[in-house]
Formats: C-alpha cells, sequence, structure tokens
C-alpha cells in the first residue's frame, strides 16, 4: 500500500513539474475547429467526411510556420492523409491499414506438445497447423482479432495490436472436455432458437428473434411457440407439455429447483430475460443428470462466463422496469446484477388493466355482493432481484455463485356495510423465492472434468382471507424448503466417446397451514421427504459424425417409501443421405413433489394450489414412462419436422387435475395417457423466417373408481395450429403470428337437486375454438456514440377475441345454478424502451 502511494505521488509530482516547465507544448484542440484557422490563415479549403475528423483532437503547431510543415504535423498526429488538390483544395482522408505477415506455432498448454491441424482464422481467412503446430498468414492488420480453436480445447482469441510481425509466436491452448451434444439445427424457428442432437432445444436469449406478442423474449412465454406445449390459460405458471400438468415440469435455474415461475400470478415470467443466458427444455431422453420431473425438464441459465469490460442496461414497459449491470472486480472475477420492480402500485396501464382483469376475474378481490355494498382499495407489486458471481482462479477453475429472490404481492382493504353498520378490514396474498447456488467446475485433464453444485430453494406463499359478511378470518400458508448437494465427473474417451457419473442428495420439507376462527378449526402439515440419486450416462458418436446414442441409467431411493426406483433414458439420432435425418427417444421417470387443490376458493381463489409431497398412500409417487421417434428434413433453408409420441403418467390424483364438476370433492388415484405427432415447417428467406406448427394428440384419465372410469383429461386439446414470422429490415424487427386450438373440455350441468349441482358426462363438451393474432415491432438505434437504444411495441390478442379457457357452475345463495365463464387476454398493448451502454 505505502509503495503504491509512493508510486502515485512521484507521478504527479513529475506530471505537474513537466506542465510546468514546458514553454513549447500547447492544449489540444479539436481538429476540425483548427482546420478552421489554417483556412482563414492560408486561404485553402479542405474536405472530407465528418466521421474521419470528429472526436480527433491535435496539438496546434505556430501559424507562422509554412502549411507543408503544418500538414506534416497533422499527418504525424493523426491517422489521417492530406492531399493537395489544387493550391486551394486539400482533401482529407484515412490512412490506409498497414498489413504485414502473421505466423506462430500452437502448443497443448500441458505437456507443451505441437497441436496438428488446429484451426486459425482470420478476417474470414482459414487455415490449419501443420505437424509442428505451425501456421501464417500473408495479410494482417494491426486491431484483427486471431481465433483459434481445436478439437477437445478451449478456444482462444488474440488481438494483433501490439504483434511483433518480425518474428513467429508459441500460443498455447488449455483442454476442455468435449461435450458431445453438437447442434442438428442452427435455427429451429427463428434465430437463437436450436434443436441439438440430444433431442434439447435451446433457446439463446440475446440472439433470439422477436416473438409474435413480445417486445422482449419472455423467457417462459417463449418455449410456447414450439410445436407439443401449451398453457391453457395463458399462464407461464400452468406449461402443459405434452399433456403434463405446470407441477410435472422441473424448472431448474442455475441448476437449483423453483417452486414459482410467475410474476402477476403466471402472467409473466418470474426470470428476468436480461440476466438470462439462455433456456433447455427437454421434452423427452432427459440426461440422467435431472430427476423430479414426469413431463418436461426446463433449464433457465444466467451468464456464466466472466467478463472483462463493464456494460450496463436499463428498460421500462407498461409494466416494471429494470436494470441489469455486469463489471469485472479482478482480472480473474466478475459480478452481475439484475432487478426488476413492477410500477403498478403507482400507475394503471391499459396493460395493466388487462393483466389484473385477466388475474383476479372470478376470484374473491372482484366479486360483488348484490345485497350489500362492497368496496375495495387494491394494491398489487411484484420484483425480482439476481445477483451472480464467477471466479477462475486457474484456467482448470471455475467458481460461479448465484442469488435469486422473487416476490409477488396483493393486498386489498374490504369494506362492507348495511343498513345499520359498516366494517372494514384488510384481506392479501403474498408469494416469495429465494434460491441460491454454488457451482465449482474443475478440470483435471483434457479426458477428466468434475462439477459440485450445492443449492438452495425456498418459496412461501399467504394468504389471509377476511369475511365481513359472516364474520370469519382465514388464514393459508403454503412454505417449500429444499435443499441439494449434487456431485457428477464426466471422462472423455476420446473423440467418439465421453462418459458421466454422479450423486445427488435432496432434502425436501413442505408445511401446510389452514386457520379459522369461526367454526374454530386448524390444520397443519409438516413433511420431510429425502431422496438419493446415482446416475450413469454415456454418449457415442460415429467417426462420421452422422450418429449418436446416449444411454444412460438414474437410480432414485426414497427413504420415505423403503424403494429404489430405476430410470434407464435413451436417445438416438442418426444422418440419412438426402438431407434426412432420424431421431429416438425413451424414458422413465418419477416424481415426489406435486401440487392439489383442497377447494378451488382456496388462496383467495387466485392461486389455489398448494405443494405436497408423496407419501406412497394417501399420495402416491408419480411415474411416467415416454417414447417418441420422429425423421426431419433439412435443406436449402427448409426444416420439416414431425414426431410422434407416447406417454403415460402414473399416480395422478384427482385433485391435483383442478376439476370443477362432479369430481371436484373426490380424492381418488388414476393415470392418464397422452399420444400425439407434431409437426414443423420452417423456411428462412435472407431476413425473413416463417414457420408454422400443427399438434395433434389425445389424452385420456383412468381412474378406476370413478364412473365413467376413463374420459378425457382436462388438457385434452385435440389440434393446435400456430403460423409465424418475423422479418428484419437493417435496424427494425416485425413480428406476427396466429394461434388456433381446439376448445377444452369441460363439463355440462344439466341442473339442481337439492342442494348439489348435477352433471353430464365428465369433460363431455368442449369450449369454442381458440384463436389469437398477435403482432410486435422492435427498432435498434445509436443515442450518441455508446448509447445502445431499442423502443418496442407489441398487441396481443389483436383482434380483441373473446377466448373462453374454462367453464364451471356455481349455486347461488337461492340454489339457482350459475354459470361462469373464464376468459384469456383481450386486446393487451405493450411498449418498451431499453438503453445498453
Amino acid at each position: 500500500m505505502y509503495l503504491n502511494r509512493l508510486l502515485l505521488i512521484t507521478i504527479f509530482i513529475l506530471i505537474s513539474f513537466s506542465r510546468g516547465t514546458s514553454q513549447t507544448t500547447k492544449t489540444e484542440q479539436p481538429l476540425k475547429q483548427y482546420l478552421k484557422t489554417i483556412s482563414d490563415k492560408y486561404e485553402v479549403v479542405f474536405t472530407y467526411l465528418d466521421q474521419y475528423v470528429k472526436d480527433v483532437k491535435v496539438a496546434p503547431v505556430s501559424v507562422a510556420l509554412p502549411l507543408s510543415a503544418i500538414i506534416d504535423s497533422l499527418e504525424n498526429q493523426t491517422n489521417l492523409d492530406f492531399e493537395q488538390l489544387s493550391p486551394q483544395y486539400i482533401a482529407i482522408k484515412q490512412k490506409a491499414a498497414l498489413t504485414h505477415k502473421v505466423c506462430g506455432y500452437i502448443k497443448d498448454a500441458e505437456n507443451k506438445q505441437f497441436l496438428e491441424n488446429a484451426l486459425i482464422t482470420l478476417n474470414h481467412q482459414k487455415v490449419l497447423s501443420d505437424d509442428k503446430g505451425f501456421f501464417h498468414f500473408d495479410k494482417a492488420t494491426s486491431g484483427d482479432t486471431l481465433h483459434i480453436s481445436f478439437l477437445g480445447y478451449a478456444d482462444a482469441s488474440i488481438i494483433l495490436n501490439h504483434f511483433d510481425k518480425d518474428s513467429c509466436h508459441t500460443f498455447t491452448l488449455h483442454p476442455q472436455p468435449l461435450i458431445l451434444s453438437e447442434v442438428m439445427f442452427s435455427e429451429y424457428i427463428t434465430e437463437g432458437i436450436q434443436k441439438k442432437k440430444d433431442g434439447s432445444l435451446t433457446l439463446n436469449i440475446a440472439q433470439t428473434g422477436l416473438l409474435p406478442g413480445m417486445t422482449q423474449t419472455d423467457v417462459l412465454h417463449s418455449i410456447q411457440a414450439l410445436p407439443g406445449i401449451q398453457s391453457i390459460n395463458e399462464s407461464v405458471s400452468n406449461i402443459n407439455v405434452r399433456g403434463g400438468t405446470n407441477d410435472q415440469n422441473l424448472i431448474l435455474w442455475d441448476g437449483v429447483r423453483m417452486f414459482q415461475s410467475g410474476h402477476f400470478f403466471g402472467l409473466i415470467s418470474a426470470f428476468n430475460p436480461n440476466a438470462t443466458k439462455e433456456v433447455t427444455l427437454i421434452k423427452n431422453g432427459t440426461s440422467t443428470a435431472f430427476g423430479e420431473a414426469v413431463s418436461s425438464t426446463i433449464q433457465i441459465t444466467s451468464h456464466d462466463e466472466k467478463v472483462d469490460q463493464p456494460t450496463l442496461g436499463a428498460g421500462i414497459n407498461m409494466l416494471s422496469g429494470d436494470i441489469y449491470v455486469r463489471f469485472p472486480v479482478t482480472p480473474k472475477a466478475s459480478i452481475s446484477f439484475a432487478a426488476r420492480k413492477s410500477f403498478t402500485d403507482l400507475f394503471h396501464s391499459p396493460t395493466y388493466q388487462q393483466y389484473y382483469n385477466r388475474a383476479f376475474r372470478n376470484t374473491d378481490l372482484l366479486e360483488q355482493n348484490e345485497a350489500n355494498t362492497i368496496t375495495t382499495n387494491d394494491s398489487f407489486t411484484f420484483h425480482d432481484i439476481s445477483l451472480g458471481a464467477v471466479f477462475t482462479p486457474s484456467q482448470r477453475d471455475k467458481i460461479k455463485f448465484s442469488f435469486l429472490k422473487i416476490g409477488n404481492k396483493l393486498s386489498y382493504a374490504e369494506k362492507w356495510s348495511n343498513t345499520t353498520n359498516a366494517e372494514e378490514k384488510a384481506s392479501g396474498l403474498s408469494q416469495r423465492s429465494l434460491a441460491g447456488t454454488i457451482n465449482f467446475q474443475r478440470l483435471w485433464n483434457k479426458k477428466w472434468s468434475t462439477e459440485v453444485l450445492a443449492s438452495w430453494s425456498t418459496y412461501q406463499m399467504d394468504a389471509i382471507n377476511q369475511d365481513l359478511q359472516n364474520s370469519r378470518f382465514l388464514k393459508q400458508v403454503n412454505e417449500v424448503n429444499e435443499k441439494s448437494l449434487k456431485m457428477q465427473g464426466r471422462y472423455l474417451f476420446n473423440n467418439q466417446l465421453d462418459f458421466l457419473i454422479g450423486y445427488q442428495i435432496t432434502e425436501t420439507g413442505i408445511r401446510s397451514l389452514d386457520e379459522l376462527d369461526k367454526p374454530p378449526y386448524s390444520r397443519e402439515l409438516k413433511k420431510v421427504n429425502y431422496t438419493h440419486a446415482l446416475f450413469a450416462e454415456g454418449v457415442y458418436t460415429s467417426q462420421n459424425e452422422q450418429t449418436q446414442i446416449r444411454a444412460g441409467l438414474r437410480g432414485n431411493y426414497y427413504p420415505f417409501l423403503n424403494q429404489l426406483k430405476p430410470e434407464p433414458r435413451l436417445v438416438f439420432t442418426h444422418q440419412l443421405p438426402s438431407h434426412l435425418s432420424i431421431e429416438l427417444m425413451a424414458e422413465t421417470k418419477s416424481q415426489s413433489v406435486l401440487q392439489v387443490i383442497d377447494f378451488q376458493s382456496d388462496f383467495l381463489g387466485i392461486e389455489q394450489r398448494r405443494w405436497l409431497l408423496a407419501d406412497g398412500e394417501d399420495i402416491p409417487l408419480l411415474q411416467s414412462k415416454q417414447l417418441s421417434g420422429g425423421v426431419n428434413y433439412e435443406h436449402n433453408n427448409w426444416l420439416i419436422s414431425i414426431e410422434g409420441y407416447t406417454k403415460r403418467v402414473q399416480g395422478i390424483l384427482t385433485k391435483s387435475q383442478g376439476f370443477r364438476n362432479q369430481f371436484e370433492f373426490i380424492n381418488e388415484k388414476g393415470n392418464y395417457q397422452v399420444r400425439g405427432i407434431d409437426f414443423l415447417l420452417r423456411k428462412s428467406i435472407d431476413a425473413i423466417h416463417l414457420w408454422s406448427s400443427y399438434s395433434l394428440s389425445k389424452n385420456e384419465y383412468t381412474f378406476e373408481n370413478l364412473s365413467p372410469s376413463s374420459f378425457s383429461s382436462n388438457l385434452d386439446i385435440r389440434h393446435a395450429i400456430s403460423l409465424g414470422g418475423n422479418y428484419k429490415l437493417k435496424q427494425l424487427e416485425l413480428s406476427s403470428g396466429i394461434h388456433w386450438r381446439t376448445g377444452k373440455p369441460y363439463t355440462k350441468a344439466t341442473g339442481v337437486s337439492g342442494d348439489e349441482i348435477t352433471y353430464m358426462e365428465p369433460n363431455g363438451n368442449t369450449l369454442k375454438n381458440y384463436l389469437r393474432i398477435d403482432i410486435s415491432a422492435r427498432y435498434s438505434f445509436k443515442i450518441g456514440q455508446k448509447l445502445n437504444a431499442q423502443a418496442g411495441a407489441s398487441i396481443w390478442n389483436i383482434l380483441n377475441r373473446n377466448n373462453t379457457f374454462d367453464q364451471y357452475y356455481l349455486l347461488t345463495t337461492d340454489q339457482n345454478l350459475h354459470e361462469i365463464s373464464q376468459s384469456a387476454l383481450g386486446f393487451t398493448p405493450n411498449l418498451s424502451f431499453r438503453i445498453n451502454f
């Protein structure tokens, strides 16, 4: 510290001395201003492009000197050439870049051996290193970037600013395990959406093209553009993958399981897209490294690379504002921070009003009583905060810390009055989640790597319902706490075969509470489950890279059941001639955490579902089997993909399916089976991307103790069609899309018998077909030299079509039948503006 201070003081004294003693140095001034002085003095005219002289400063010399001497001084101080066109006119242009030869040697950083056939790229020129690791280019310019890549090693990039053109340099590459999961389709629907050979679909958030109805990429809304994925009620908290309920999806954020995924009680993703690097969706053929989900796996990954320069971004739309920053703290560590906060408690935009009506319609918040007067003063807010840190102590090690906080809060004051008295009390609902991870990755050599992930996740939902008309108070709580430790190692035998093995232990505790004052009632359920898992899998890629096979086995041991559940998994892909490829996937999975609905009025009727743990008796372990196969054709910017599948899930409860018919208050065990076909057609023409998808499926329940025992699932959407496209013209990007599907099944009521509703055959009728047209536009531009800005506009459901996603019946106080229809979002506009520094 003392030496640093002494050095700074010495430098300051030297600079001050030099300034004080110099008699010839003058203050720099803009070149454009100095050129005017010369023009006036020597009666000459300078011609130039403004960008050549903008922001250029020079130290003026005496105007007593000859014009030629002044011109020489300016050429020495700048990267400009001054050409005398005539005695009165002088043209200014940039100097031609000097080129020189570049050569070097490529070596292994560990054993110092030369690497043959390493790929070196420079300005679209590509060469391979020879048997001594040597390469050369005839032409290179200062500032060019040299890219070096070699199979099994980390890529390297070198800027040639200070490259010595008179000698060859030696470059070392560090070994890196090869992950054999190459991209099958570099563009699945639009830019940034890829399908890999293991069957997974990846969305690169920064590169994903504009999707209809959105001004920016919404993490969980975006995956609904893919075939086989629906949201019956347009909610990100209710994503239905191949006929499964949302709780059957494993949603991972940086490797930790999330039990809350939405803001606005499901209408907006709770994961800030500006803090998200990519999203991976696995519908079948899940890696054995993942368990606890019988439907799909959704991996959300934040940025995990170290940065050398700070970046900052901020944005606002008609619901919220956000900020995002990433900056280095040392040469080996960087930190990222992102925060998003709604301003819905301060300003009610048209977008907010549509979301509000959709979220709280037919709930306690918007119900009115005809005999009395009820007034409300409500407030709703949401926020999320994420913090990350990446530390690379060496070329072999990387440590990543991640933290996430999510919150939703609704409160409203309710005033009830009649002819004799009045009373006012507050009710409310809050959701909050906390998650954190520590991830340590170690590269032991170019074949062997290990990873340790420690994570924890908490979720809590609280509701207080003041029933003023009946003078009752109801409190409800649902709380989840989960901790997990996962260790895995990967060994690369060669460029064709790698092997993964690992172990995971998970502790999950869930608490559920109901308290009622009149009549006095209290129920509290607490349970903790442990799960142990061993997993292993191998990936084989043929020498010609036309065939890839991934096969593995996961064994889950559940101590509370004293059972070991084996889960084999398989993915097979093969490239055929004529641009055809085939794929086959199979998996078995189990799940011990699920959601149920005790009563549709729970938690103010807004978030009726509560998390519970399987016990093997009243709440069985969920188990699934799935098989799928597909054929793909890709050529000349065309992609045609068709995939058929069958999936069976056992152990479901009637209370987990959300029945609003004769089975609403019954708790029986059963299963569902879904069979279907997903079809995708995509065509890219320069800056135009067009796609269409079609899904055909049949989803049926089987409950042996119900009558009838088999009937259509609540999620049985037989036909679904999506058409979309986007177009990019320089800074402007446009997108539009059409979504159509057949109506959701529902049970029609026939009348009232006593104090009960009588129904027809369960799910024997369907609602009217769903149709929605969305449009979006986004414009990118610069503000000054350093600010990149984006302005966006979108309209969801531009036709303002009334799409009903559910219909059910209630009895009024005078025992009359009351039909209730729940509608999706109507005409919903949104605007956004964003600046990136």
